[in-house]
């Protein structure tokens, strides 16, 4: 059993084991491939661990940005009740599905899923003097993480805090970008910022996706 082998099978294991998805994930699943929507999901495992990070922290105001079909927004959902949900989404369809698929799930809180470019609209709530959110969840543009921390930031509280997903690379070695490769390099330059940032304190750790046991990354940041 190579390398690759054995995290993939360490994956399934992870989840067969502590993964239990409830109904309303499997058919947001489902409608999401009968919808041809990108399979690039949240894992079931990291879905798992946004649930219990609501658990353990217990947010009334939560934001989203990347929606895609509204599968990791079902996993945060899951243990929020009573809370909120801002969810943005920059595709039509996308947003069309995932407001589907949560319409069709009994959630214990609310959740708003809006179509918009997630830094117009940032800079909307910040003009607009939003209410601070306790807990964010980043998984979009990745050449645009930068600005998204820098978007959200004024829309914290101490305390809050930061998930942000795909935070290691496909492709070169770790944390020297291909050349060329402007994700890459963009990810890394987001890994400098939260690492010395003077309101955050900052950690990456591993995650297993996809079906051949790729290793990513997911951060967790909490706003001092």
């Amino acid at each position: 059993m190579n390398i690759l082998q054995r995290t993939a099978f360490i994956k399934k294991y992870i989840e067969k084991t502590f993964v239990i998805q409830t109904q309303a994930h499997a058919k947001a699943l489902l409608h999401n491939r009968s919808q041809r929507l990108p399979n690039i999901y949240v894992s079931p495992m990291l879905g798992k661990l946004l649930s219990m990070l609501v658990q353990i922290q217990r947010p009334q105001r939560v934001l989203e940005i990347g929606t895609l079909g509204g599968y990791s927004t079902l996993w945060i959902a899951k243990h929020l009740k009573g809370g909120y949900i801002l969810s943005v989404e920059l595709y039509k369809h996308h947003q069309e599905i995932a407001s589907e698929n949560i319409m069709a799930s009994c959630l214990d809180c609310h959740v708003d899923v809006v179509c918009a470019n997630a830094l117009d609209y940032l800079t909307q709530l910040q003009e607009k003097g939003a209410t601070p959110f306790d807990y964010i969840f980043i998984d979009g543009n990745k050449r645009e993480y930068l600005d998204y921390l820098e978007k959200v930031l004024p829309l914290t509280r101490k305390g809050s805090i930061i998930i942000s997903d795909n935070l290691i690379p496909k492709r070169g070695n770790v944390g020297y970008p291909q050349k060329g490769d402007v994700n890459a390099q963009a990810i890394y330059d987001f890994h400098k910022a939260i690492a010395n940032h003077p309101k955050l304190e900052s950690i990456i750790f591993p995650t297993i996706v996809g079906q051949n046991g790729r290793i990513d990354g997911c951060g967790l940041s909490i706003v001092q």
